[in-house]
């Protein structure tokens, strides 16, 4: 990796319900080069976050989730104060087989610099939304 990219990652686990792991992947990503800027060098910053997770199997009382239809990525520059959400519907190309898991993954792109939280819910066909995931943050400089 060049000095002209910077790549940092956080991992953890966090719990949507009961018997439920939701793995987290979040990536700030600054690449350098072309465009405008109101640096000298002519760098251009790029911020994005990238979050991954297993996807549910399991309700809150146990029992199998067969009508999962979509996740919220819920997020803000204020810790549980989200003022932006991007609602994921489930296909093919946000959830991969891997092993005997779904992995989920998307990118939240377009952050200025600062300290952005995130947390993640899911959402059935009935319109029931869990709880949020346990609150991630990261720094974006």
């Amino acid at each position: 990796m060049s000095e002209s990219q910077r790549l940092l990652r956080l991992f953890w686990i966090s719990t949507l319900s009961k018997g439920l792991l939701l793995l987290v992947l979040l990536s700030s990503c600054q690449v350098c080069g072309g465009g405008s800027s109101n640096t000298d060098s002519g760098a251009v910053t790029v911020r994005t976050a990238t979050i991954t997770w297993v996807a549910p199997a399991m309700n809150v009382d146990g029992t199998a989730l067969t009508d999962l239809t979509s996740y919220r990525i819920y997020y803000g520059q204020s810790s549980r104060n989200y003022n932006k959400t991007i609602t994921l519907p489930i296909t093919s190309t946000l959830c991969q087989s891997k092993g005997n898991a779904e992995v989920c993954s998307y990118t939240v792109s377009g952050l200025g610099a600062g300290v952005y939280y995130f947390a993640v819910t899911a959402c059935n066909a009935a319109g029931k939304e869990s709880g949020y995931s346990n609150e991630m943050s990261k720094k974006m400089d």
